[in-house]
């Protein structure tokens, strides 16, 4: 699997010191080489840190430009590199990674698919990329930093209460 990446979803596996078990997954996880040197500057290194665990950096395609304008056009409320992280999904069939609520209802609105911090901790877990117990402490970690993190605490409620 593929996806593109949106910033927020490494920001938060990085704020409960999980960063390292997104890569444990058998996924590709791409983003625009302006959004890592432009949007992952906190902490300082954060970039790079994700460059050393596996990030691919790319580059824009020519005609992805248009579409990138047309996006920002029809959906005022993301920044330019949401518009770019939507454009690349949508122009290379790409899962979109992302966690932002305006990026995912622009991604639902042209039919890209989604997903999410937990939904890619669903994947982990269900692949056995992480045991039992790692997927329960990440989720209790979700849980007690779900409001700074915006993430639904009854969705991780559900998922500690079924495991």
């Amino acid at each position: 699997m593929e996806c593109i990446c949106d910033t927020n979803v490494f920001d938060a596996y990085h704020k409960i010191n999980a960063l390292e078990d997104l890569f444990l997954l058998d996924t590709d996880f791409l983003m625009y080489t302006d959004t890592i040197e432009r949007e992952l500057i906190d902490p300082p290194g954060f970039g790079m840190l994700l460059l050393s665990l596996g990030l691919i950096p790319i580059k824009l395609q020519g005609f992805e430009t248009f579409l990138i304008m047309e996006f920002s056009k029809k959906f005022p409320r993301l920044s330019i590199h949401d518009s770019v992280a939507l454009t690349i999904a949508k122009s290379r069939n790409l899962t979109l990674l992302t966690g932002d609520n305006n990026l995912r209802k622009a991604a639902y609105n042209v039919k890209v698919p989604v997903i999410g911090s937990i939904g890619i901790l669903d994947k982990l877990y269900k692949t056995e990329a992480i045991s039992r117990s790692r997927y329960i402490a990440i989720l209790e970690k979700f849980l007690e930093k779900s409001q700074r993190l915006r993430l639904p605490e009854k969705e991780i409620q559900t998922r500690l209460k079924d495991v």
